[in-house]
């Protein structure tokens, strides 16, 4: 089960990590990686050292602190132990340790080989917590919790410094532009790695000399021998106590095509460290061969990787957004979207809220200005994916959702030439609280702070208002201080699916004029069509039909004029059929 995260759209304050330190017993004493709570108090504001104690409640998973403890006298004074999993928000968990007199919490991760995620509350419980937080590994977690089975463990949090400490973490090193992308989509110009981080010196003393090396190693899709293809390093001379330095190495365009890609950075000074936990830092991109995903992939189970799930606080609508580039879009079909979606452990099944109100979209988008930013007139949705065949008593979904093309609602968007752009919407619509997965650990801070992405490059991009079905892309957001890469894969393949001779009608070229259009529209089909009668079929942007009729072909041919003043303002496509053939066109309706 994942944490579900309420963000609000306002700035968090961020924590800059320090340590969290096991003081004993002896066999596991030492610091630990851990995630901070993002909010006030955070871990850097002082420190906290007391013996740990589990928070114990009267539910059916009595550690996750999801109701009022039973043993707060065991717990005055104490950190307080607190699992992940129990089907509540975690500034809920946080209030009930506090209120049993928790000086701090440390929650333990319950899902194994997951690492840590930032610990996210909503601004309500934010202004009622008074102790800081932070999120250790189910593996820290089992080894704590083994010990504790055999007396006092003690541990300290919080701003511990030592003479000389310098670190890097999984949101301070810059990783590759995409957790996934097809190989035969690589360019120079839209997927290289420009290897860098953000270097902390978290010690007392100046960091002289600080070397940032960063190493690629590729390894085929079917494994095989891992082989490195980069090593660069750079150095810089002074990172003054308490200050942060970035360091940009030279870039790498993977040349060795198809493949996992391992990213292994690593930082040193001349000055002798005591802690070392934070002096390397890891993480994989893949070449695939058809697959796009902002995040990380999950080569077990086939689908992007998420340890997270959020929506904006408040619930409601919402749309995530993520952005790819087809330079080669030539006989491309896009063919399906992957991502996780959930309502919580105690929310309302899919079945409750209604399937229809899922769904994927994709855009695509024109930068007609160049400026690289998002533009409400430069989006066109070309595809509707809807959510089926699914288990609707469920409260969290797997998707594969097949892509429907709004010109004739079949299988598949066959892409018309290259240098494309597509957007890839992950839409809820209604008032419940409606979660989409992400990749915490896929993180882009230091890609996007140091000025590589904007647009196309951001790991998401939030949406919660639309004009006539269309993403209002201008009032569109990045969640402050969240840098996690929305989970939402969009799969291609090759070819048409097309096996049948093209008729006239279905290779005819449809004029509409004017356009954008306000009260008429006149349809126009050139050539000589050999159908009697021919279907009209308009559909709004959400692929709902609004109208439909049947009219004589050579109507077509010399020009028909159809009445759109009865239209919301928006964007609509008009599918022209007969005999199993179809062609169409898009317009814009105005006042």
């Amino acid at each position: 089960t994942l944490i579900l995260s309420l963000i609000a759209s306002f700035a968090l304050l961020t924590a800059s990590a320090q340590f969290v330190l096991v003081n004993s017993p002896a066999n596991i004493a030492g610091i630990y990686d851990y995630s901070p709570g993002l909010y006030d108090p955070d871990v850097t504001a002082g420190i906290w050292t007391a013996d740990v104690a589990f928070i114990l409640d009267n539910s059916e998973y009595p550690n996750c602190g999801c109701n009022e403890a039973i043993n707060p006298a065991e717990l005055n004074g104490k950190i307080v132990l607190v699992d992940r999993f129990g089907g509540c928000v975690l500034g809920a968990k946080l209030i009930n340790a506090q209120n049993a007199g928790a000086i701090a919490v440390v929650i333990f991760n319950t899902q194994p080989g997951m690492g840590t995620v930032d610990i996210l509350v909503s601004a309500y419980h934010a202004s009622l917590l008074n102790i800081p937080a932070v999120m250790l590994s189910y593996e820290a977690g089992q080894a704590i919790r083994a010990e504790l089975a055999n007396g006092p463990v003690n541990m300290t949090i919080g701003q511990y410094k030592f003479p000389n400490d310098i670190g890097i973490g999984k949101s301070s090193v810059v990783n590759a532009p995409l957790g996934a992308m097809p190989a035969g989509q690589v360019t120079a110009g839209n997927f290289s790695l420009i290897p860098g981080a953000n270097v902390a010196n978290k010690g007392l003393n100046d960091a002289v000399n600080t070397t940032l090396t960063a190493r690629v190693s590729h390894q085929e899709l079917e494994g095989g021998p891992i082989v490195q293809v980069y090593e660069q390093s750079v150095s810089l001379d002074l990172i003054a106590a308490g200050d942060t330095g970035f360091i940009a190495l030279p870039a790498y365009l993977p040349a060795e095509g198809a493949g996992v890609y391992y990213v292994d950075y690593q930082v040193a000074s001349d000055s002798v460290e005591v802690p070392m936990a934070d002096n390397q830092q890891s993480s994989k991109f893949i070449l695939s061969e058809h697959t796009y995903c902002k995040g990380g992939w999950d080569f077990d189970n086939e689908r992007p990787s998420v340890n997270n799930a959020y929506t904006d606080f408040g619930g409601g609508s919402i749309e995530f957004l993520s952005g790819f580039d087809l330079p080669y879009g030539e006989q491309v079909v896009l063919e399906n979207i992957q991502f996780y979606v959930a309502t919580g452990s105690f929310g309302p099944s899919f079945g409750a809220i209604g399937l229809e109100n899922i769904n994927g979209y994709v855009y695509e988008w024109s930068d007609a200005n160049g400026d690289g930013h998002f533009n409400n007139n430069e989006l066109e949705m070309v595809g509707i994916a809807p959510v089926a065949n699914v288990d609707t008593s469920l409260n969290e979904l797997w998707v594969t959702a097949p892509i429907l093309e709004l010109t004739n609602f079949e299988a598949g968007y066959h892409v018309s030439g290259n240098n494309k752009k597509y957007l890839v919407g992950l839409r809820y619509e209604g008032p419940e609280y409606v979660f989409f997965g992400f990749d915490e650990d896929y993180d882009q801070r230091a890609f996007v702070e140091n000025g590589y992405a904007t647009g196309l490059g951001l790991p998401y991009f939030v949406i919660r208002s639309w004009n006539g079905g269309l993403p209002d892309v201008e009032a569109g957001f990045v969640f402050s201080d969240v840098y996690a890469s929305v989970a939402a894969a969009l799969n291609i393949s090759g070819g048409s699916v097309n096996a049948k001779e093209p008729s006239a009608l279905a290779t005819a070229s449809v004029s509409l004029f004017p356009n954008p259009a306000t009260d008429f529209l006149t349809v126009k089909l050139p050539g000589e069509l050999h159908q009697q009668r021919i279907m009209v079929e308009m559909f709004n942007s959400l692929g709902v039909m609004v109208r439909q009729f049947v009219l004589d072909a050579p109507h077509f041919s010399a020009g028909h004029r159809v009445d759109v003043s009865g239209l919301e303002p928006g964007y609509y496509t008009l599918k022209i059929g007969s005999e199993g053939q179809f062609t169409g066109g898009k317009f814009l309706k105005i006042e």
